[in-house]
């Protein structure tokens, strides 16, 4: 059936609200919502709630939907129900419970629903999007029907015209977005209006692999032009305003970005420690690797190194270690290579070896940098 899993989704959102909003939450004294109430509410209950049991609409649901109406002339709920479960007049019934009683919410979701069924996505989100806005409680279970909807070109064309940032419910929806939606170029426009999420965005880009998509949302969201990045991307640690993971992380309480600029490091040796890191877009080639760090290092493998490897892969490139050993000279600058094929992306790591006797490191680096082979020697 076309649309299937979301007519489901609806339907029990619709079920649900009918018997919270509609039904059960309404006093019995009759002055709320419906216009009866005390024995003649319980037995219109009753057979409203009785109607689930019945898989489609047949003589026995309709007959049981009748007496309620017999019941309750001017009830709004019975209609709601038939056009529920798909009643033969299923449009005449929804507009004449709507004009009975146009403040039940469960209305607009059946009229959503229709509009799914139709095709018509602009509408059918419009009616969504009011209810998240007068129903609050239920807001998580509008987000999952979005999500769905989110499923068709239509529907994201639908959705992203209703995210303005002012809106209290903007950034949860994208959240959710985020969460249940695989289109990467859908999500990619959901974050460039909604920025609360956006760093979580680009993780997960990276995290599936998706790493030529990554850079451009970096771009787009950092406001940073891809022909004045020399990479590592804020070689001195000083530009806080670019988000990761094309910009250096913090990964733990070990590591802090010093004020105007630098990185410190502690490490204990204990355990393999990653500190911070970034992934870069280095073109195919030989480069030198340095870096401006001073400090003790642990003498023998418990020591802090900067550490290159292709996204994705276990295998290292290159390795340097930071930080001086008691009366050892500071490390040379490594050379390494870029392939043409399988490395174009790469992630730079400051870790921390587990050491077999452990004993604390202290490193402060200043900067960092990674220059083709062919400009060094230019410069000499």
């Amino acid at each position: 059936m076309k649309n299937f899993r979301l007519k489901l989704a609806l339907s029990a959102i619709c079920l649900a609200a009918m018997v919270a909003v509609g039904l059960r939450a309404l006093p019995s004294g009759g002055e709320g919502i419906l216009p009866y109430g005390g024995d003649a509410k319980s037995r219109v209950d009753d057979l409203i709630l009785g109607a689930e049991e019945f898989p489609e609409v047949g003589p026995a649901l309709t007959d049981r939907l009748t007496k309620a109406l017999e019941i309750a002339p001017l009830a709004s709920e019975p209609l709601f129900a038939y056009a529920l479960f798909g009643g033969a007049n299923q449009e005449a019934a929804l507009k004449e419970a709507l004009r009975r009683n146009p403040r039940v919410l469960s209305a607009r979701l059946l009229i959503a629903q229709k509009l799914v069924e139709e095709d018509r996505y602009d509408e059918a989100v419009r009616e969504v999007v009011t209810l998240i806005g007068v129903d609050r409680d239920r807001a998580r279970d509008y987000f999952a029907a979005l999500t769905e909807i989110s499923a068709t070109e239509a529907g994201q064309k639908a959705i992203l015209k209703q995210l303005e940032p002012a809106r209290w419910w903007t950034a949860d929806l994208a959240l959710r977005l985020n969460e249940g939606s695989t289109d990467f170029a859908f999500l990619y426009e959901v974050n460039k209006l909604v920025p609360q999420n956006r760093e979580a965005f680009l993780r997960r880009l990276v995290g599936e692999g998706q790493y030529g998509l990554a850079l451009l949302a970096w771009l787009e969201f950092s406001g940073v032009a891809a022909e004045d990045i020399n990479w590592p991307y804020n070689e001195r640690f000083a530009e806080r305003n670019a988000l990761p993971p094309f910009n250096w992380t913090v990964e733990n309480d070990r590591a802090e970005f010093m004020r105007g600029g630098g990185l410190y490091l502690v490490h204990l040796a204990r355990a393999r420690t990653l500190f911070s890191r970034q992934v870069m877009a280095l073109g195919p080639g030989t480069y030198v690797m340095n870096a401006d760090a001073t400090g003790q290092r642990a003498s023998g493998d418990g020591g802090i190194s900067l550490k290159l490897r292709c996204a994705g892969a276990e295998d290292y490139v290159a390795s340097l270690p930071l930080g001086q050993m008691s009366g050892a000279p500071r490390p040379d600058p490594v050379t390494l290579t870029i392939p043409p094929r399988g490395c174009e992306f790469q992630q730079l790591e400051f870790v921390g070896e587990i050491g077999q006797f452990p004993r604390v490191s202290r490193v402060e680096v200043k900067s960092v940098s990674i220059e083709p082979i062919d400009s060094t020697e230019g410069e000499g």
